[in-house]
C-alpha cells in the first residue's frame, strides 16, 4: 500500500501543475517543490496509522517520510512528467 505513496504524491503534484498551467499562474521549482512538500504533508497523515501494514509497507512508509522536494527530485519529476517549459529558479 505505501509503496505507492510517491506516485500518488506526484499525481497530486501533475494535477496541481495542470491546473496552475491552465489559469496561466506562474510556476518554477521552487514553488513546484513547496507544493509537493504541502500534498506530502497531506499524504503522510492520511496515511499514518494505517491498519496492520507489512514490513514492506512500513519500510516503504519510512522512506516516504524521508522525502525532501529537493532538486534532484524536482528534475527526475520533470523528467517523469514531461515539463518542458517549467525552470528551475532559486
Amino acid at each position: 500500500k505505501f509503496y505507492k505513496l510517491f506516485n500518488e504524491l506526484e499525481l497530486r503534484v501533475s494535477e496541481w501543475v495542470t491546473q496552475q498551467v491552465a489559469k496561466r499562474n506562474y510556476l518554477n521549482g521552487v514553488v513546484i517543490c513547496n507544493k509537493a512538500m504541502h500534498f506530502h504533508k497531506i499524504i503522510v497523515q492520511e496515511h499514518q496509522g494505517s491498519s496492520d501494514p507489512t514490513p514492506r509497507d512500513e519500510n516503504e512508509f519510512k522512506r516516504f517520510l524521508e522525502f525532501k522536494g529537493s532538486w534532484g527530485w524536482f528534475r527526475n519529476f520533470k523528467k517523469r512528467s514531461e515539463m518542458r517549459q517549467v525552470k528551475m529558479h532559486g
